[in-house]
């Protein structure tokens, strides 16, 4: 497996995005993602901006049609794995709030 390139082919756009959404429909457009590894160094997984984006948008709409309502929170287990973002997004695609939490947290724990 290899990783996205570090070159987007896309030209610079700095702090012109209204939203975070709107950031990551530009990215897309693009050649790059999110590359993921082992501590040893090992690539395991990567995301390519337009595979996020299309994931993304799909999860949004389960989300919605689970019920959820804009503005609502979200929780989401904090990982460096690709399901958080591709969660993290959904919610900025939906309106909800993504509410990361430690994976070390356990419900109803202390």
């Amino acid at each position: 497996m290899d990783a996205t390139p570090a070159a987007s082919g896309l030209p610079l756009r700095i702090a012109d995005f209204s939203t975070l959404a709107e950031a990551l429909d530009y990215a897309a457009l693009g050649k790059t993602g999110y590359n993921y590894y082992t501590r040893g160094v090992k690539l395991y997984a990567k995301l390519p901006y337009a595979e996020l984006r299309r994931d993304a948008q799909a999860l949004a709409r389960r989300l919605i049609d689970l019920g959820a309502s804009r503005g609502s929170r979200v929780a989401i287990v904090a990982d460096t794995d690709p399901d958080f973002m591709r969660f993290f997004y959904a919610c900025q695609y939906a309106g909800l709030i993504p509410v990361p939490l430690p994976a070390s947290v356990h419900l109803g724990g202390r």
